[in-house]
């Protein structure tokens, strides 16, 4: 990502009053913005907050295009609601006022935030459609989930529902399979962790079983499409990024 001389992410230019649309290569794009949320797709390999890498984070660069968009004095507030892997990619919803993050985080906590995504899984899917359910067990040492039996202490319940959107061969002859994902529950690592239990891991996911990388070391994960009610008023919106360039891998 280009960076300034003190180390931050540079800005893109804005199209107009009404930023919406922007992906420069390798940066944020601003997807949705009004005076209660901003929408933004997190490129793969970003941080969603600041971490031990040092490395620039999605939350410091919302905030940074709040202050330059709106010429606002100090530092910009923004509230961050759920989290994407920092291999993964895609729509990460941000809160502008403490009123709009409380509403919004009664939204995900009642699972009433509708979350889709897109996946490439290695192998043939035996099934077109269905439903997984799983416990899960963070080891927040490692950074690991494991699956393991509901009885375990500290286990979540993890639940997913699954299309077959395309099924294909790459370069080398050996299946793929791309699928829509709806989360019901948002658990750490649950899409990666889930498919590997049914022996079809994400591309690129080396932690949870894939036999090779991806190019730039990314998951074959992507959040589309995110729907949700907004904070002020009754509307339900809908939002959706379009797959990134480069999205298939040969």
């Amino acid at each position: 990502m280009n960076q300034d001389r003190a180390g931050h992410p540079l800005l893109p230019e804005l199209d107009g009053a009404d930023p919406v649309g922007i992906w420069p290569a390798c940066a944020p794009r601003v997807l949705h913005v009004d005076n209660h949320c901003l929408a933004l797709v997190k490129p793969f390999n970003m941080p969603v907050m600041e971490d031990i890498s040092g490395d620039p984070d999605l939350l410091e660069w919302g905030r940074r295009w709040v202050q330059t968009v709106y010429h606002k004095p100090g530092r910009a507030w923004l509230g961050l609601l759920h989290r994407l892997d920092r291999p993964a990619a895609g729509i990460v919803l941000l809160a502008r006022t403490s009123r709009a993050a409380a509403r919004l985080s009664g939204q995900f906590r009642r699972r009433s935030v509708r979350k889709l995504y897109r996946a490439q899984l290695e192998g043939r899917l035996a099934k077109p459609e269905g439903q997984l359910r799983h416990f899960l067990l963070k080891d927040e040492e490692r950074n690991t989930v494991s699956m393991v039996a509901p009885e375990t202490p500290g286990a979540l319940e993890a639940r997913l529902a699954y299309r077959l959107v395309d099924l294909y061969t790459d370069s080398r002859g050996h299946w793929q399979s791309e699928v829509e994902v709806q989360l019901e529950t948002g658990r750490p690592h649950q899409i990666r962790v889930q498919f590997a239990a049914l022996g079809h891991p994400l591309r690129g996911d080396l932690r949870y079983g894939a036999g090779a990388p991806l190019p730039g070391g990314h998951l074959a994960l992507f959040s589309h499409e995110l729907q949700f009610a907004h904070p002020v008023g009754s509307r339900r919106l809908t939002l959706r990024a379009p797959l990134p360039a480069g999205w298939r891998v040969p």
